[in-house]
C-alpha cells in the first residue's frame, strides 16, 4: 500500500509525461490556462482513481459485508443523528473530492459540458465506475456505499456552481444570470 503522498506525486508525474506527449502530437495555439486546466484535470483524475483503487489491507470481508450500503441516505442519516465526527468527516471528504472534477471540465471542454447536466451526467459516471470497481473487486479491500455516489455527485455539481460563479465574475456579469 503505497501512501497518499507517493500516490499524488506519481499521478502528477505521470499527468505530466501524458500531458506533454498529447501536445506534442496534437498542438494547437491554445491559451495557457486551458493548458494549465488539462493538466490539472489529468493530474486530478490519475490521483483520484489512485487513491480509490488502492488497496486497504486491513478491511476484512466481515467488516467489508456489514459495511457496504445499498440504501441511499443511510450512512448519511446515521452520521447525522450520532454526529459521528469521522463519518461526517468523510462525508465532507467525499463531497469534496468530486468539486474538481465539476470545476475542470467545463473550463477542458467548454462545448460538451457548458450545461450542469452533462457536467452532472461525467461526475456520476465516473463516481459510479469507482464504486461499481470497489464493489467487484474485494481484494481492494475497498467498501461499496451508495451514500458516497450521492456525496461526488453532490460534490461535482457544486464544482460546476464555483465554475459558473467565478466565470461569470471574470465575464463581468451577474453570476444569476
Amino acid at each position: 500500500m503505497l501512501s497518499h503522498g507517493v500516490i499524488l506525486c506519481l499521478s502528477a508525474a505521470c499527468a505530466a509525461i501524458l500531458y506533454g506527449l498529447f501536445w506534442a502530437v496534437f498542438s494547437r495555439p491554445v491559451p495557457l490556462a486551458r493548458h494549465v486546466a488539462r493538466f490539472a484535470l489529468l493530474a486530478y483524475m490519475l490521483a483520484l482513481f489512485a487513491l480509490v483503487l488502492n488497496p486497504q489491507p486491513s478491511v476484512t470481508p466481515e467488516i467489508r459485508a456489514a459495511m457496504t450500503n445499498f440504501f441511499p441516505g443511510f450512512q448519511l442519516s446515521t452520521a447525522l443523528h450520532n454526529r459521528d465526527s469521522v463519518m461526517l468527516l468523510q462525508i465532507f471528504l467525499n463531497i469534496l473530492a468530486f468539486v474538481p472534477l465539476g470545476l475542470l471540465l467545463p473550463i477542458v471542454f467548454p462545448r460538451p459540458f457548458r450545461r450542469l447536466l452533462p457536467t452532472a451526467l461525467a461526475g456520476l459516471l465516473t463516481t459510479g465506475l469507482i464504486e461499481a470497481l470497489q464493489f467487484l473487486f474485494p481484494a481492494l479491500g475497498r467498501i461499496f456505499d451508495v451514500d458516497d455516489i450521492l456525496c461526488n455527485l453532490l460534490g461535482c455539481v457544486l464544482g460546476y456552481i464555483l465554475y459558473t460563479f467565478a466565470a461569470s465574475l471574470l465575464a463581468g456579469r451577474s453570476w444569476r444570470q
